[in-house]
């Protein structure tokens, strides 16, 4: 009496579950790439009728100065009023 092996160690089924978890990953994949097209298309913008040169004017505001006090300014934030 002879024992037959079989030669994979592993079932060669496929699960419904394994085929749907694969589309959806692969359909959010296709539509997330798709989402970086647009976005580079739109940040593709023309931008030559602006003016050249900058106009920056800063405010910058201490609190609590006075004049034994030394104040140093490391950086600033810049943001659309």
């Amino acid at each position: 009496m002879e024992k037959k092996t079989e030669p994979w160690h592993l079932s060669r089924t496929i699960n419904i579950s394994h085929l749907l978890t694969t589309a959806v990953l692969v359909i959010g994949m296709i539509s997330y790439v798709s989402g970086i097209e647009k976005n580079v298309a739109l940040h593709d913008l023309d931008i030559s009728g602006q003016p050249s040169g900058t106009a920056i004017c800063y405010k910058i505001t201490t609190h609590n100065q006075s004049g034994s006090k030394s104040t140093k300014i490391h950086a600033t934030s810049l943001a659309w009023a």
